[in-house]
């Protein structure tokens, strides 16, 4: 995706994730520039 050009700086990401029963999990991440390598 980086590659790409899918994510620019100030982006807000959201992940989140189901499992079995009632369990789940989520994080909302702000993308930046800072420390990316190519």
């Amino acid at each position: 995706m980086i590659k790409e050009g899918r994510l620019a700086e100030g982006d807000i990401i959201v992940m989140v994730g189901f499992g079995t029963g009632l369990t789940w999990g989520a994080c909302v991440l702000k993308w930046t520039k800072v420390g990316l390598k190519e």
